[in-house]
């Protein structure tokens, strides 16, 4: 008996690049059906550092938009992408960059999905991300 081919989503940080040739080759030439999410939900910390010292009307503001990407939007959005991941029966699941794979983790375990990370730039090689998202 033939098995259906698995559906498999690419899971991007934002839309694709014009230098990310080798991500649109994924999402092309995968041997499944292929869905794609862009703009999935990254770390809010990293999103809204700023550099250099800030007053303390900046440092509230900053601390409000982290706690309602964290709080509010970033759970939401993890639901919907859960919601998308069933509707879309979705077998596999590729997280494009370690960070994005990080962010689908809890979402493929909850849904016993694999999930394939392909990443090789600072976030395959700095320690302080490393240590962080193990």
């Amino acid at each position: 008996m033939n098995k259906p081919p698995t559906n498999i989503c690419v899971v991007l940080p934002s839309p694709i690049g014009y230098s990310e040739t080798f991500l649109q080759a994924h999402v092309d030439k995968l041997g499944a059906a292929v869905s794609y999410l862009e703009n999935f939900p990254i770390d809010v910390n990293a999103e809204f550092s700023m550099p250099g010292p800030l007053d303390q009307t900046e440092q509230l503001k900053r601390r409000m938009r982290i706690a309602w990407h964290r709080y509010v939007m970033n759970p939401k959005k993890n639901i919907h992408v859960r919601k998308f991941f069933k509707s879309n029966n979705i077998g596999v699941v590729l997280a494009e960059y370690g960070l994005t794979g990080a962010g689908v983790l809890d979402g493929c375990k909850d849904l016993k999905i694999p999930l394939v990370v392909h990443f090789h730039g600072y976030d395959a090689y700095s320690k302080v991300v490393l240590e962080r998202y193990k």
